[in-house]
């Protein structure tokens, strides 16, 4: 690659964006076995074998972390490790992987239900869900990261999920090993790191929404 300045580095070549279309294309097999496989009765390195299998047979690579599979209540860890744990019905199931391509990563994370939700998951979800509405109508080439931070927490706060979040925010993707997946350029509504760049065109990031459903 040609050098590049500091402020620009999380900045793709067209090169680079075809290995992250490539990613997010395993990345979206992995995501379809694992929901294929979730169900009551069935274990989280079930779900969690099939994923990494359908990756690998469509020329994935390992990742940067451990891809967390998580059922019931371990939903809020986060990055908790998948288990010998059977999954009930009526439980919500965490599923966080990332697809890899010559060592571009794109991350991914659903939250599915096994069986119909309870109407306040369903209202939590629903509402965190439109917040992705919110951003997708204010993004544009240089879009400041302080309007960003802004536009998310003031909408989180209107509809009272403030208090609920995991975690609200974003970070590159891009080229990582071990022990991570993501890049230097995070971004964060509490924090003043980065608030004062700009998403350049050819920025990649992944942004999060994540809600604590179960207490």
């Amino acid at each position: 690659r040609p050098e590049r300045s500091p402020d620009s580095i999380a900045t793709k070549s067209p090169a680079e964006i075809e290995c992250l279309r490539e990613a997010a294309r395993i990345a979206n097999i992995g995501m379809a076995a694992a929901r294929a496989t979730i169900g009551a009765g069935v274990t989280e390195l079930e779900v969690y074998g099939e994923m990494v299998c359908a990756m690998a047979c469509a020329g994935g690579e390992n990742p940067g972390i451990t891809m967390p599979v998580l059922s019931g209540t371990k939903t809020n860890a986060l990055h908790g490790l998948a288990t010998r744990r059977k999954m009930q019905h009526g439980e919500m199931v965490l599923v966080d992987l990332s697809g890899v391509f010559k060592r571009y990563h794109i991350n991914m994370a659903r939250t599915f239900s096994i069986g119909e939700p309870s109407a306040d998951v369903r209202d939590l979800t629903d509402r965190a869900a439109r917040s992705m509405q919110i951003i997708k109508s204010i993004l544009r080439p240089n879009l400041p990261v302080s309007e960003f931070n802004a536009t998310v927490m003031n909408y989180f706060r209107q509809e009272g999920l403030w208090e609920r979040r995991g975690w609200v925010g974003g970070y590159e993707m891009g080229i990582a090993f071990p022990p991570d997946w993501v890049g230097n350029f995070v971004v964060d509504p509490l924090s003043e790191t980065n608030a004062d760049r700009v998403f350049e065109p050819g920025t990649a990031q992944r942004l999060v929404v994540a809600l604590a459903l179960q207490q």
